[in-house]
């Protein structure tokens, strides 16, 4: 015969299990801060090497941004995305989007870099919405196993 767990014990295992619930929580927040952080990080880098290529005396002048951008802007665009890209999982509107940026991109070098945060942040955004669907897949079965549905 199992032993029947007192109310104080009820409510101590309840309290350990929101700790962990709260903790799993922040680790996820974590992990949300992680992509958007990663994604920056490439934008940020990538920017950089176009204003060393194009800075004179530590800025860039508007008649240099507004030029088309060059095959080695876009070949830069693109290793960025690429690199952005090698963690995300492609969906057709991941794609959409990405190619409304590249269209915006070939217009001019100061496109180019709008679309190319734009794309760290659509691309991160779908990191974060995959990982969203797995934290709720997984907080659902064991939300389910724990009320005794699993059991």
């Amino acid at each position: 015969m199992a032993e029947q767990m007192t109310n104080e014990e009820i409510l101590n295992a309840e309290k350990e299990r929101v700790k962990q619930l709260v903790a799993k929580d922040q680790l996820n927040a974590d992990k949300i801060d992680s992509i958007y952080q990663q994604a920056m990080t490439v934008a940020s880098a990538t920017t950089k090497v176009f204003f060393d290529k194009y800075q004179q005396d530590g800025q860039l002048s508007l008649s240099d941004v507004s030029q088309s951008p060059t095959q080695w802007d876009i070949e830069q665009y693109q290793k960025a995305i690429n690199q952005m890209m090698a963690t995300a999982s492609v969906t057709s509107d991941l794609r959409k989007q990405l190619n409304v940026l590249y269209q915006q991109a070939l217009l001019t070098r100061r496109s180019l870099l709008g679309s190319l945060l734009g794309s760290a942040v659509v691309i991160a955004t779908a990191n974060v919405k995959e990982l969203g669907h797995k934290v709720i897949k997984s907080d659902y079965q064991e939300g389910y196993n724990h009320f005794g549905g699993g059991s």
